[in-house]
């Protein structure tokens, strides 16, 4: 980088215990007639953003969510319930999620255990073709979790009613809002 020595500027923030270099500015004086144009004045600006992301994260200022979805749909129809369900759950103010490819429902409820999903609406042939969903509790794992059918119109509320539940939404006061 070119520098013509007119000037030379450097931020120097300090955070708690944290000194950062995170900016610094240049005045740009004969940089374009360097590169065959006319003398035009000019300033360059650089920022290190890891520096500012390192900073924001020693400092607290962007605290990062807990990973962990209220719900995880389980759709092994083609996705269209899916599609729906994740919507109508994310409307009501839950974390919500769902496989995007055609994989088993095994696979699927892996996938819905490791993301740290609460709850899992399940949707196979039988619900699919009975117009319910099952409801599965992930807490008590994958092969023992007692399961509950329900009509599909009433999968949400449901969900909703079964997560205002302190032990399975313990951030949450019983009305749904965050405590």
């Amino acid at each position: 980088m070119h520098q013509s020595g007119q000037g030379f500027g450097s931020a120097l923030v300090r955070f708690r215990d944290l000194s950062a270099k995170i900016a610094e500015a240049l005045l740009h004086g004969g940089l374009v007639e360097a590169l065959g144009g006319p003398p035009t004045p000019g300033i360059g600006f650089g920022i290190g953003i890891e520096r500012v992301l390192g900073t924001c994260d020693a400092e607290g200022v962007l605290p990062t969510e807990d990973p962990a979805l209220d719900a995880f749909v389980v759709d092994t129809t083609g996705g269209a319930a899916a599609r729906d369900l994740v919507a109508g759950l994310r409307r009501a103010g839950l974390s919500a999620d769902r496989a995007f490819d055609q994989k088993s429902m095994k696979a699927q409820l892996k996938v819905a255990n490791r993301a740290g999903a609460r709850v899992a609406l399940l949707v196979g042939p039988h619900e699919h073709s009975a117009g319910t969903v099952s409801l599965k509790d992930m807490r008590t794992g994958l092969d023992d979790a007692e399961q509950v059918e329900v009509p599909l119109d009433e999968a949400i509320g449901r969900v909703v009613t079964l997560l205002a539940d302190r032990e399975l939404r313990p951030d949450r006061d019983a009305s749904g809002g965050a405590r």
